[in-house]
C-alpha cells in the first residue's frame, strides 16, 4: 500500500521489495511507505537505515520462527520512522547482545536515531525514529 504516492516513495518501496523478494519463500511480507512530498534523504541516512533494516530482517529469519512481516516507512518533515513487525516467538534479550544488535546500536547512534524493540504476545516490533533534514 502506498500513501501520497511520489517518485521517492516508490524508490524506497522498490528497494525494500528488491531485498525482501528472496524471502517470500519463508515469509509473507507486507510493505507500506508514506512519503513527505519534498523529502530527500542523504546517502548516509539511506545506507544506515538500509543496513539496520537488513539486520532486523536477518534476525527475523534466523530467530523469530514467524510467517509474516509488516514493514512500514513513514516520512514527515522531521523524521523517518521505520517499523518492522513480525508474528514470531518474540525477542529474547541475551545477557550480552550479539554483533547484529551492536551494529544496529552503532548505526542508530551515527544517525542520532532512537530505536526500540517491543515484544508482543505474538511477535516483536522494531521501531527506529531518525531525524532528517529536507530541502525544497
Amino acid at each position: 500500500t502506498l500513501d501520497r504516492s511520489s517518485a521517492a516513495s516508490d524508490v524506497y518501496k522498490r528497494q525494500i521489495q528488491d531485498f525482501t523478494t528472496p524471502l517470500h519463500n519463508h515469509l509473507k511480507i507486507k510493505i507500506r511507505c508514506t512519503q513527505y512530498p519534498i523529502l530527500k534523504l542523504s546517502k548516509k541516512v539511506k545506507l544506515h537505515l538500509f543496513r539496520i533494516f537488513q539486520e532486523v530482517m536477518n534476525n527475523i529469519i534466523k530467530h523469530s520462527y514467524g510467517s509474516e512481516v509488516h514493514i512500514t516507512m513513514r516520512f514527515s518533515n522531521r523524521n523517518v520512522v521505520l517499523s518492522i513487525l513480525d508474528n514470531g516467538i518474540g525477542f529474547i534479550q541475551k545477557t550480552k547482545p550479539g554483533l547484529g544488535l551492536y551494529n544496529i546500536k552503532l548505526r542508530a547512534s551515527k544517525l542520532n536515531a532512537k530505536y526500540k524493540f517491543i515484544i508482543h504476545k505474538k511477535g516483536t516490533q522494531f521501531i527506529i525514529v531518525t531525524p532528517i533534514k529536507y530541502s525544497l
